[in-house]
Formats: structure tokens, sequence, C-alpha cells
């Protein structure tokens, strides 16, 4: 939605302590900045996902157990996950066997739930993963106990009339500050402490940002609005100085523009910024293995304006 082309993939599990997953993750370059989005109305439940996974020591999920849980979760699910009165919404149900992580070989089994909502917002609920059975015991038991728990946190959130999850509201934030436009979020009565320091991360590191966080009268909820600053690829990132001095302007660039660069254009640089010193009367200095300038001596306001605008 925001125009980013990612593909993820969960090339095995890990669990704490001992860690041991790997997950893919490739993103393509963008082209132009990012583009707002609106998640400002909840809509009704259109989609629930459930997907029911364990690492079992013999490789192979009991045929059982598999054909018990996707029989019995989707009413299961439809009962406690549905609008009452709405469309009835499509329940996908998989079983999945996982390879067991190569730290620490543990018989391990979770239920995630994922919710999709008309308005196009997200939830997501998860009980946590669970030892695998012992004795007498089957997934089937253990996969019902983990989304018992996944289900207590999604119906609570779901009740609130937000319109994407608490958790996806405050991954959206920083994103949305360098998007080209005004994204919405309608989330719920209290933000999460990480929503409420990603909105100070932004306002901090992201010049010219504005986020509004608004109480919606009659619903309890709260309106986040972002209006993004429109970061384009390539293009310098003028963050706040590394230092508490006020004169100094830092312009971040790309990873390895400098430090992977020809040397002519290094050389090229350095008597560009000379020059560029002497007009303005300040100190600019290419920081190569950094890639960034530094730029120091700036005696106001207005001139770290023009400089900036300059740099841009």
């Amino acid at each position: 939605k925001m125009g980013v082309k990612l593909t993820a993939g969960c090339q095995h599990r890990g669990f704490f302590p001992a860690g041991g997953g790997l997950v893919s993750l490739f993103v393509d370059g963008l082209k132009g900045p990012l583009k707002p989005i609106v998640l400002d109305k909840r809509g009704d439940v259109t989609k629930i996902e459930a997907i029911c996974y364990a690492t079992p020591p013999g490789g192979w999920l009991d045929e059982q157990d598999v054909n018990r849980t996707e029989e019995d979760f989707e009413p299961w699910l439809l009962e406690e996950l549905a609008d009452k009165g709405s469309p009835k919404p499509q329940v996908q149900v998989r079983c999945e066997m996982e390879p067991m992580p190569e730290k620490g070989k543990v018989f391990k089994a979770a239920c995630e739930i994922l919710v999709h909502l008309s308005g196009g917002g997200y939830f997501h609920g998860s009980g946590g993963v669970l030892d695998g059975p012992k004795g007498r015991g089957s997934l089937y038991e253990i996969w019902g106990s983990s989304a018992e728990k996944a289900l207590h946190s999604l119906k609570a959130q779901l009740k609130t009339g937000a319109a994407l999850d608490e958790h996806l509201l405050d991954q959206l934030i920083l994103p949305a500050s360098l998007a080209e436009g005004t994204s919405r979020f309608l989330g719920a009565k209290d933000l999460t402490l990480h929503a409420q320091t990603a909105i100070h991360i932004a306002q901090k590191m992201v010049p010219g940002v504005d986020i509004q966080v608004t109480s919606q009268s009659g619903t309890g909820l709260s309106l986040v609005e972002c209006v993004g600053v429109g970061w384009k690829p390539g293009s310098l990132s003028c963050g706040p100085p590394a230092t508490a001095n006020p004169g100094q302007i830092v312009a971040q660039l790309a990873p390895s523009v400098l430090s992977k660069a020809p040397e002519q254009l290094l050389v090229d640089l350095q008597d560009d910024l000379m020059q560029f010193s002497g007009y303005h009367g300040l100190r600019a200095l290419a920081e190569v293995a950094a890639d960034r300038v530094c730029i120091d001596g700036c005696d106001g306001p207005d001139q770290a304006a023009v400089v900036r605008k300059e740099l841009e």
C-alpha cells in the first residue's frame, strides 16, 4: 500500500532462550517517495487466518491432529471473531511442519491468528510458543490452548473499534513520517509505549514531519495523523546534529555513497566543499567512512535554512 515491494520468508523457527531462527527479507529499491496510508475506518472482518505450526522431532505431523484442527477450528474461529450481522468471513486454517531450529533441537508448537478487515487493517493474535505434546497428549490440544490465548487479546482489540492492530500502528509511524502526504491511523484510546516512542523519534529525527494525536469523542479511540516529508531516494537526509551544537548541520547520505565512491569523485567533492565553505563562511567536511557531510559555523536559523536548502 505504501509502494514498497518486499518478499519475506521464515526459513526455520527459533525459540527463547537458544534462538536459532532464520528469516529472509528482500526489499526492492524505491523509485519515488513512499505513499501515505490511511487506516481510519474499522470495517468488518472479511478473513480469518490461523497458522498452526510445530517442530516435531520426526519431521512430520500426525494426520489425525491436522484433520481435527482444520475441521474444528473453522466454526470455532467464526463464532469467536466474525462480526454479528455482517457477511460471513472466509476462514483458512493451515497446519504446518517447521524444521527444528539449528540451535537447540526442541519440540515446540503454536497458533498464530491473523484477522483481515474491510477497512484495510489487520489484527494479529499469538498464544505464544508451547512445548510439544508428551505422553498421550496431542498437537490438537496444544494448538487449541495456544489459540485460546491468541483469541483473548484479539477479541479485546477488535471490540475497541480501532482500525488496525495496536502493534501494527506503532510500526507504521516511522514509514509514514517519510511518506509524501498525510497518513491516518485510528487506534485504541491509549497508544502503546512503542507508538509513543515512535512518534517521539520521528519528531526528533525527521525534520518537517507533523504528527497529531486527537481523541475521538464518543468512541474512546485515538486518531494519529502524520504529514510526511516526502523523502525521495537519493536525497540528502538532514537530520538533527550529532551533537547539541545548534550551529552544526549533519547531512546523512545513503550507505556506501561516499565510503565506496571512486577516488576522483571524492577529490571533486572536497574541492566543492572548500568553495562552499569559503562562500558561506563555514566549515564543510565530508566524513567518508560515515557517508555524511558535516557543516559547522552557522550563525543562526536563517543561515542554517539557506545552507540546508542548498544541500538538498
